[in-house]
């Protein structure tokens, strides 16, 4: 072999060996990162960690975006003097597991279980990953809600833990207790109105002309009886508070429930009469069952005058003139007005039901009803949903028209331009049939067959209805009309044939027969 062939295959095994120990050492081995950082990365993309030197000069391996931690499991809250000790054991709510990017647990101290924890401002924290228990001071004696937050070293908050109530414990139940404060340990000024509960202070305790004009405050009296010229801008609680004794006098008062009626204020106007039994009143009650309360202005009750009655009304009882009332309420979309009286007397040209936007009625000076559309345009009055009067004065009933019954095999109309078998129910409460019926089965008829049912509105209450009703012959001419009976049944609205001539049943069988339908019956 050539001398330069073996130097070249000399020179191809050295660097088959060099390449070989290149790709067994690592490529970080002899490395380093001169004034900059490393980042990570996750599958999707999104930054995870920065190993170098950070934005802010530091340097280190610092987590970012991490995934948010799990709930921690629910904590255990003692009581302690004016504080809470809020305990977390270290585990997490449902199966989590253990969290490798935690931070520290946040505890807050919420006022209801509806409230949101803000991880600005926790109550305390746990830098603990495997549980601690902190003191949380309290504001005041009054019950909060303890729940966790975990937060991972990317400040990331994860879901609250389960709430826990709590509440913080006092030194005594009122924290001072009778007898703890004498005289010398309080300070001359130093307690105000405010700070003195009612009843605490009682007569027995001043010194008759210790307490001057200049030293009452606004509601500082509660006695039973204050005389004066006036009072002027205050709050009287109390049972009655009335312009008088007796005589003509406003009370306004609580009255009692009853078995009709829950307790309700009054505004009570008496007249001072003998004969006034009961006064007029004005008055709301509140029906928590329906959630309803009505304004009622009640007039009042009088009796006859004496000597008025006479001697027949003196011995059964002194006569009662009974009051009037008006009830204001409200319902689901609704505004409700209510008049009860014996008689009602509206004394005007012209009263009207509804307003604008709205269908109305008036009722006009003469003894005219008019109804009208919202637009003002007169329109139909409808008397129990039933009876209408148009605006041309012809009485109707709701949904009146010529319908078409139900026709029994082999029966139908006649067809072409003649008149159609219909029916109609009349506000007299009358029925009419109408139309040319024909049977088109050419087989013989037979007794009980049904030519056509009506429905329940037109068929008489509890009465069979009897027709009879005459054949007419059609295409040969000179033929004899001949003669059937039909019945209508009041339960199943059927009109069946209940008697026929032998003519009629060869006119029908044949198909040159028709039946001419001109009657009206009542329904009741």
């Amino acid at each position: 072999m050539p001398d330069d062939l073996r130097r070249l295959a000399a020179d191809i095994a050295d660097l088959q060996s060099r390449l070989a120990q290149l790709t067994r050492t690592s490529h970080l081995a002899h490395s380093s990162i001169e004034d900059g950082a490393v980042t990570v990365y996750d599958q999707a993309g999104s930054l995870r960690a920065i190993i170098g030197q950070q934005p802010d000069g530091t340097t280190g391996a610092v987590p970012v975006n991490g995934p948010p931690p799990p709930a921690p499991s629910a904590p255990q809250v003692t009581p302690a003097l004016a504080a809470l000790a809020v305990t977390w054991d270290g585990t997490w709510s449902g199966a989590a597991a253990a969290v490798g990017d935690l931070a520290r647990i946040q505890v807050h101290l919420l006022p209801n279980p509806a409230a949101t924890p803000d991880p600005r401002n926790p109550a305390a924290t746990i830098e603990s990953q495997t549980g601690a228990t902190v003191t949380v001071p309290c504001t005041s004696y009054d019950p909060v809600w303890v729940c966790l937050l975990a937060i991972n070293t990317s400040g990331i908050p994860g879901p609250a833990s389960p709430m826990v109530q709590g509440t913080p414990r006092r030194v005594v139940n009122t924290d001072v207790y009778e007898g703890t404060l004498t005289a010398k340990e309080i300070k001359a000024n130093s307690l105000t109105v405010d700070q003195l509960d009612v009843n605490s202070v009682r007569a027995g305790l001043f010194i008759a002309g210790s307490i001057k004009a200049n030293m009452l405050d606004a509601d500082a009296l509660n006695g039973k009886v204050i005389k004066g010229g006036r009072i002027i801008g205050v709050q009287i609680d109390g049972s009655v508070l009335r312009t008088g004794d007796a005589g003509s006098r406003v009370e306004i008062t609580q009255v009692p429930a009853t078995d009709t009626q829950p307790t309700t204020g009054q505004v009570r106007l008496l007249s001072g009469s003998a004969t006034e039994v009961t006064p007029a009143a004005l008055y709301a009650a509140y029906d928590a069952a329906t959630n309803t309360s009505k304004l009622r202005l009640q007039s009042a009750e009088l009796s006859a005058p004496e000597g008025s009655h006479g001697p027949v009304v003196a011995f059964a009882g002194s006569q009662l003139y009974p009051g009037a009332s008006i009830s204001m309420w409200s319902e689901p979309d609704k505004g409700r007005l209510e008049l009860s009286a014996t008689d009602i007397d509206v004394d005007a040209a012209s009263t009207l039901f509804g307003g604008s936007g709205y269908d109305r009625i008036e009722i006009v000076s003469g003894g005219s009803i008019l109804a009208r559309d919202r637009n003002g345009q007169r329109t139909s009055v409808w008397i129990h949903g039933r009876l209408s009067v148009d605006p041309n004065g012809w009485i109707g009933l709701y949904n009146e028209q010529w319908s078409t019954p139900t026709f029994g095999p082999g029966w139908d109309h006649i067809g072409g331009t003649y008149d159609r078998v219909a029916y109609k129910i009349y506000p007299d409460r009358t029925v009419a049939l109408r139309g040319i019926l024909k049977r088109t089965a050419k087989t013989t008829p037979t007794l009980g067959e049904t030519l056509f049912t009506l429905p329940k509105a037109a068929t008489p209450t509890n009465y069979t209805q009897q027709f009879p009703l005459v054949v007419m012959p059609t295409g040969t001419v000179g033929t004899s009309s001949a003669l059937v009976s039909v019945n209508l049944n009041p339960t199943t609205g059927a009109v069946t044939l209940s008697n026929i001539s032998t003519a009629a049943a060869t006119q029908l069988a044949s198909g040159n027969g028709y039946i001419n339908l001109s009657l009206r019956y009542p329904l009741d």
